[in-house]
């Protein structure tokens, strides 16, 4: 839900399998920016509604674990910078 960093909880979740224009990363690491409080208190809930459980963090580096079969520009092993739609998230993810 909607709150403050102190409500976050930390959950295991299974592995996420990439849909046909997504990229599964393995974090290595991820920035806290004024936009992922913004997004967890509501602020922006008009512009980038969550859905929840949400994974919070959108600014990360890491290496691409898999990918669905329309992306061309990445394949597994390559190393990324990346930002994840605000909606979407999850560069804190493990």
């Amino acid at each position: 839900a909607y709150g403050a960093l102190d409500d976050i909880r930390i959950e295991d979740v299974s592995e996420p399998v990439p849909g046909l224009d997504e990229v599964l990363i393995r974090v290595e690491a991820a920035a806290l920016n004024p936009m992922d409080n913004k997004l967890l208190a509501g602020y922006l809930k008009d512009f980038f509604p969550l859905a929840f459980p949400y994974t919070l963090g959108t600014d990360l580096v890491g290496t691409v674990v898999a990918t669905g079969p329309l992306v061309a520009t990445v394949r597994p092993g390559d190393r990324v910078i990346a930002r994840t739609d605000p909606a979407s998230g999850g560069a804190f993810a493990e």
